[in-house]
């Protein structure tokens, strides 16, 4: 019954933040746990996570959300976030020492996935905050063929 309490307190979350008016207060919720294989990956380990479950604040989301932003997540898939990450291909990003999770997304580009990053023991202000997402989008999946990535695979 907690998988579907975080699922709806996500939603509740991101409606609350997405609106126009809101301050973001870097106030924090849960979103998804990273896969056991993901854990056992030996790059992740080497990073020493203190638990699996995975993070974002308000002002993440609000920050992925911006004009700016190249091509940010609908909000259709925003909401719908947590559920993404538990069937997610996994990627580590070498560049950033950081986890990418990709998944589909409602685009009319047929090549378009959505994608979040997630900072492994993401520290604000010297207090450590658990793995966080950091940023989130939508990009080309021939992106995912740059050297700086390797999947993460379930394997047996």
């Amino acid at each position: 019954m907690q998988q579907v309490y975080y699922k709806k307190a996500f939603i509740d979350f991101v409606e609350k933040v997405t609106d126009y008016d809101y301050k973001a207060r870097h106030e924090f919720v849960l979103v998804g746990r990273l896969p056991d294989y993901v854990m056992a990956d030996s790059a992740i380990v080497a990073l020493e996570p203190m638990s699996n479950e995975i993070y974002v604040s308000d002002y993440q989301l609000r920050h992925s959300q911006r004009p700016e932003k190249s091509v940010p997540l609908s909000l259709e898939d925003l909401t719908l976030l947590p559920s993404k990450l538990e069937i997610a291909r996994w990627f580590y990003d070498s560049s950033h020492n950081n986890l990418i999770a990709t998944f589909d997304v409602l685009s009319e580009l047929d090549n378009d996935i959505g994608k979040a990053a997630i900072k492994i023991n993401f520290a604000k202000k010297k207090k450590l905050l658990n793995n966080s997402i950091v940023t989130s989008g939508v990009i080309d999946a021939s992106t995912l063929k740059m050297k700086i990535y390797r999947e993460i695979k379930d394997e047996p």
